[in-house]
């Protein structure tokens, strides 16, 4: 990831791979400690329709790392052919109102006949990738996590995004 502030010579290139692996530890220590203190265990919903291989394994990645944080993680595999907007909503109400969950995954990209749309608007907390962007790109009612999490390692680095010129993406 490359983080260039307002000044591009201040231009920063972040490794994810190292910063994962010094964020772990702190974040493992907290779902202990709220597990401990409070009962409750963080828990992952991914939504995979379909059998693209590059979905299926991103999936996969998601549990294990929560897995290795101490969070709860569960996969629901929808079959293409039996998936319908109407179907994928009443799962996404089910997920909602699971207490074990809190968060969802809906992996995208999504067949064309559902509509997207509606499906991110009944989520609570969303995480989406998509080939052309985020979720925040889909609708201003869902919240890309995604997004977040740049901001929030931008914060932990303490860097400062400020003003029309920041820049941070892949690179």
């Amino acid at each position: 990831m490359l983080y260039c502030g307002p000044d591009v010579m201040g231009c920063v290139i972040m490794d994810g791979h190292a910063l994962s692996e010094r964020l772990r530890p702190q974040l493992k220590r907290h779902a202990e400690e709220l597990a401990r203190r409070h009962g409750c265990v963080p828990g992952l919903a991914a939504v995979l329709v379909g059998d693209q291989p590059a979905s299926e394994q991103y999936v996969k990645n998601k549990r294990k790392a929560a897995a290795e944080l101490g969070f709860l993680a569960e996969i629901h595999r929808v079959d293409r052919a039996e998936a319908s907007t109407e179907s994928l909503l009443r799962l996404m109400a089910q997920l909602n109102a699971d207490p074990r969950i809190h968060g969802i995954l809906l992996q995208l990209p999504l067949p064309p006949a559902l509509d997207v749309y509606r499906l991110f608007d009944t989520i609570d907390e969303v995480e989406a990738t998509w080939e052309y962007g985020t979720a925040r790109e889909l609708t201003p009612h869902t919240i890309a996590l995604t997004s977040d999490g740049e901001h929030a390692v931008l914060a932990y680095l303490r860097s400062r995004a400020a003003g029309p010129r920041h820049r941070v993406g892949d690179g």
